[in-house]
């Protein structure tokens, strides 16, 4: 038998044919949300190798060259939502209002440097071109939010809402731990498992460094190391002198 066409198809009830209609006609909402990633200002790290010592942010694809249109009057539209044990949420979205006062709002296109030029707050601006090589999505139009609250290596909840009239609710959720790449406690040396304390006899030579022992006439005599690096006999005597 030949697929139903237009001429050759034919209805039993009045009920029918209008559901058949319907489901002819309506085709469902094209969601103007193109992707999303989290990367730095290094277009060349992957998201694996994004450390917690980077300026974090996420980046958004849409379909949408501005976000200034009447869609981003509504509650969640262009929002982006960072949670995580110990760090400040981090929460913004488009529209002037929601997100603090005129200055705070990004100057688009300016997308230069850790934040928008002229502001030191989390911002939100144009980043055509300038997203990391690992992100992809189906327009040219990407925006940049960030630099997100983070607290070491903590995981990090991201969810990105709809864009220019699309869903209330998220269209991406996921978590994200950034890598510990560097201790930033002066003394600790940093280990497959984190950073930690160096102890007696043994010093880290600087943050991307593990603790190791103490070369012949260096020395690390305290219950924590307070300096990277052993310090040598003369500094070591002063010490125990005074």
């Amino acid at each position: 038998m030949s697929p139903l066409t237009p001429s050759t198809f034919s209805c039993h009830s009045v009920m029918l044919c209008i559901v058949l209609l319907l489901a002819h006609h309506i085709q469902p909402v094209n969601s103007h949300y193109y992707g999303s990633c989290i990367g730095s200002r290094d277009r060349s790290k992957a998201e694996a190798s994004v450390c917690t010592t980077d300026d974090i942010y996420v980046y958004v694809n849409t379909n949408h060259g501005s976000l200034t249109d009447s869609c981003y009057n509504a509650a969640s539209q262009a929002r982006v939502r960072v949670t995580g044990s110990g760090v400040t949420t981090f929460d913004r979205r488009s529209t002037i209002g929601t997100v603090g006062a005129s200055s705070n709002w990004a100057s688009i296109p300016n997308c230069l440097g850790a934040t928008v030029t002229g502001s030191n707050t989390n911002m939100i601006c144009k980043a055509n071109g300038m997203q990391p090589h690992h992100c992809s999505g189906g327009s040219s139009n990407w925006f940049r939010y960030g630099p997100i609250s983070k607290n070491g290596a903590t995981a990090l909840t991201i969810s990105v809402y709809g864009m220019g009239c699309d869903s209330g609710s998220p269209r991406r959720t996921w978590n994200f731990t950034p890598k510990l790449c560097r201790c930033t406690t002066t003394g600790q040396g940093l280990s497959g498992s984190g950073c930690s304390k160096c102890l007696i006899g043994k010093s880290a030579k600087d943050g991307i460094s593990s603790c190791a022992p103490c070369t012949s006439g260096k020395y690390q005599n305290q219950n924590a190391a307070s300096a990277w690096g052993c310090v040598g006999l003369e500094l070591y005597l002063t010490k125990l002198i005074f």
